[in-house]
């Protein structure tokens, strides 16, 4: 029997495991499913006197392309509610119950997983998409660690790999060991307790910054000046509670944050939200906007400052771990910050969807009168979703900083400053 090599994942995701009908939630509600080349004529051609009708009516070949490519050929066609056809009364899936899991289409199969791979070595990961991986990644006090677990045979078989590091071809053994601890040193900044997380955070855009610096040096070859740069932040690492006392001085700035991240909700999260997410939305606006009315800026930032005050910080002045292990787990399951055009756009994408999750909770804070439990994982499960499965969210949400001017990480630090941090 050949012995598959072991695949590094964060240590909760072997205890997650689906709820099923038992979830509050709909995984699938409102995606687009699509079906690979093999699974499309399976489906087509199945005997099946249950499903077979099914498969006819509601498989489709993939009207985004005119030849649609072997991976993305067909798709499910979904109700006029936005739901998958083969849920049953008990909103289980009917392929899956006939025919088990390796009938299924890769997303439905695969979700919450996700497989990354870097260099040879395959990653697993869990996205936050999900109710239940929210639950058991976030709220557990305890820092999120990693661990080498076995593959998936499934998985493998699958061969489905979100994102991958390098994009093509190989990099020497010595190069790959640079870029793996300039990710876990990120992920280190990020879990370096006793200072507040936005402090973590700005620590992170230094570094991030620096890096981008070095490798855009001309004719930049030299990757023992990344593990440089590495050694400078592990020593800033350790006397980071100096470094928040400087970081204090400077002054939020709640208008350009309502301002910005108000755009935000208002445009490119807004569109197309699901109905989870919109209730999220009208919650938190209706904190700031009161009803409808047609507020003053000062107004507006009073409010945000008084449900800041008087419910999230309280809630979150025992909890912060929730927001560590959030950004913790976005950080290794999107490659943080090796993955995209920079490590500075790679940290204003984090920076921002953080920025965007903490704003939303004040508002439904000021709301609901408090944060629960429950409000963080609704909301975090459904911006998740939001801002993962929507490929043009990202795009947009990146553009608009560009229109604003506003990229700088002094920007980025407004995002998340607040009177008494």
């Amino acid at each position: 029997m050949t012995t598959l090599p072991p695949v590094l994942t964060p240590d909760y995701y072997a205890d997650f495991h689906c709820l099923g009908a038992e979830c509050e939630d709909n995984c699938c509600v409102g995606w687009t499913i699509t079906v690979d080349r093999d699974t499309y004529d399976a489906y087509q051609n199945h005997p099946n006197p249950e499903l077979a009708p099914l498969f006819r009516r509601s498989v489709r070949k993939n009207p985004a392309y005119e030849e649609p490519p072997p991976r993305e050929y067909g798709i499910l066609q979904l109700t006029e509610e936005k739901r998958c056809p083969f849920l049953d009364e008990s909103q289980l899936c009917r392929i899956h119950k006939a025919l088990g899991e390796s009938a299924l289409p890769d997303v439905c199969a695969m979700f919450p997983r996700v497989v990354n791979s870097f260099g040879d070595k395959a990653e697993y990961a869990l996205t936050l998409a999900c109710p239940e991986v929210v639950r058991v990644a976030l709220l557990r006090p305890e820092p999120i660690r990693f661990v080498m677990g076995e593959q998936s045979s499934e998985l493998i078989r699958r061969n489905s790999v979100t994102r991958r590091f390098p994009p093509s071809g190989n990099l020497p053994a010595d190069q790959m060991l640079v870029w793996s601890e300039l990710r876990f040193f990120s992920i280190e900044v990020l879990q370096r307790r006793g200072v507040s997380v936005n402090t973590r955070l700005a620590l992170l855009g230094l570094f991030a910054e620096h890096i981008d610096r070095e490798m855009g040096r001309k004719g930049f070859r030299d990757m023992g000046a990344l593990r440089l740069v590495i050694d400078e932040y592990s020593q800033a690492l350790e006397v980071a509670e100096t470094v928040e006392a400087q970081l204090l001085q400077s002054g939020p700035n709640q208008r350009f944050k309502l301002y910005v991240i108000g755009g935000i909700l208002s445009g490119s999260l807004a569109n197309g939200a699901k109905p989870r997410l919109a209730e999220c939305l009208v919650d938190a606006l209706d904190t700031f906007h009161g009803g409808g009315q047609a507020l003053q800026d000062d107004a507006i930032v009073a409010r945000y400052e008084a449900a800041y005050r008087d419910y999230y910080k309280p809630f979150f002045a025992e909890r912060e771990y929730i927001l560590e292990n959030y950004l913790v787990s976005e950080a290794f399951r999107r490659l943080f910050p090796i993955v995209g055009a920079s490590a500075m756009e790679a940290y204003r994408e984090l920076v921002c969807n953080y920025a965007i999750v903490r704003f939303m909770l004040v508002g439904m804070a000021g709301k609901h009168g408090g944060v629960t439990d429950a409000l963080v994982v609704k909301l975090i499960r459904a911006f998740t979703e939001k801002a993962s499965h929507d490929r043009e969210y990202i795009p947009k949400l990146l553009q608009r900083l560009r229109e604003e001017n506003s990229q700088s990480l002094t920007h980025m630090l407004w995002l998340l400053r607040e009177h008494d941090e």
